[in-house]
């Protein structure tokens, strides 16, 4: 998929399992801080250039950071796991 697909996919489906993608989720603003100094950029970096690159859909203020999902078939007791490299059919 191309850069920020996930806003136009619909369904996942790695075979034992199917996820609905839902909403976007909002990158929160600890991006901006400084993790050795605990202080935050003066200048609101990296969010503003992720909010310019990939804005939240309907929230033009904010930066989107993929998409919620909620398993819609699958054993939900054995929570499946997702795996680096594993393929997904994408519904969009």
């Amino acid at each position: 998929l191309p850069p920020f697909a996930e806003h136009r996919v619909r369904r996942l489906d790695g075979g034992d399992f199917a996820l609905a993608l839902r909403y976007p989720c909002a990158r929160c603003l600890i991006t901006t801080i400084d993790q050795d100094a605990g202080l935050p950029h003066p200048d609101r970096e990296p969010f503003l250039t992720l909010r310019g690159i990939n804005p939240m859909p309907e929230r033009p203020g904010e930066a989107a950071f993929g998409e919620n999902a909620v398993l819609l078939t699958g054993d939900r007791q054995a929570a499946p796991t997702l795996r680096v490299g594993q393929r997904l059919r994408v519904d969009d």
